[in-house]
């Protein structure tokens, strides 16, 4: 073998050095797109959760021996370990036995993820 020979098996340092470099970069965009992935499914199953309160909510007003009043209610409620706020507003519509019944929740101490109206005649 003498001094001139080259060889040309294998990759150069360079090219080495720039398949890594690619591979990184489509690995951070593919961790990216993970993230946002997980963000996506988090809130899915947040606001699931919140349509869950707000039907439990409709369902007691439903079901309630008292008669609906005009005005405000709030309280807490925890489903799958996940605490929810929400908040229901009952105003009369004008013909005097509709209620209208809006009710909005939000996980504890966030903004509404979830909010519904409904429509119920009162019993007087």
């Amino acid at each position: 073998m003498t001094a001139a020979q080259t060889y040309d098996e294998g990759f150069s340092l360079v090219e080495l050095m720039m398949a890594i470099a690619i591979l990184a970069i489509v690995g951070v965009a593919l961790m990216s797109s993970q993230t946002a992935t997980v963000r996506s499914a988090s809130y899915m199953q947040t606001k699931a959760l919140a349509q869950i309160v707000a039907a439990n909510r409709l369902a007691a007003y439903e079901f309630s021996e008292q008669a609906l009043v005009a005005g405000m209610d709030a309280g807490r409620e925890e489903q799958m370990g996940q605490s929810f706020d929400w908040t229901a507003k009952l105003s009369r519509v004008q013909n005097g036995r509709l209620m209208l019944l809006r009710i909005s929740v939000s996980p504890l101490g966030g903004r509404p993820v979830y909010e519904t109206v409904a429509l119920r005649v009162t019993k007087s």
